[in-house]
């Protein structure tokens, strides 16, 4: 099985082993699982040695960016979709229906269309939520969500 990433928006099961871990190198302002994921850092736990991988983001190797591009315009667009549209797909493995939630953003309106065209494929529709309230109700905002929908 390869490597499965995450961005940390939500709860991290297990932290307290992990904070234990950092906790020397460390000094954690409150108590929340996110935070041992520290600042401009990313980590790497591994499930099958419990092993804690903490990286700072500068630490990376990048590209050189003094090295020119030599791609056309066309192909860096079409090199953008094409992992923009497998990140999306992989995140379509699931035993259950998925769905969209649709802010009515330029980033959750991409998102739907690939997932549209992804499931599309195999016959299946796209069920998509979109929330609003009373106070501030705008029916432009309304309307433009059903359209992307």
């Amino acid at each position: 099985m390869g490597p499965i990433y995450a961005v940390v928006n939500g709860e991290l099961y297990g932290y307290e082993y992990y904070r234990t871990e950092l906790e020397q190198e460390y000094d954690f302002k409150g108590t929340s699982d996110c935070e041992i994921v520290l600042p401009v850092h990313y980590l790497i736990c591994e499930n099958y040695d419990n092993s804690v991988q903490q990286t700072m983001y500068c630490d990376s190797d990048y590209p050189d960016k003094r090295v020119l591009e030599t791609r056309s315009e066309a192909e860096v667009i079409e090199g953008v979709r094409e992992y923009v549209t497998e990140a999306v797909r992989l995140r379509l493995r699931a035993d259950v229906p998925v769905g969209v939630y649709l802010s009515g953003g330029l980033n959750s309106s991409s998102v739907a269309g690939i997932v549209a065209h992804l499931i599309k494929e195999e016959g299946a529709k796209l069920g998509t939520i979109a929330v609003g309230t009373y106070r501030g109700y705008d029916a432009s905002r309304c309307n433009l969500t059903r359209t992307e929908a």
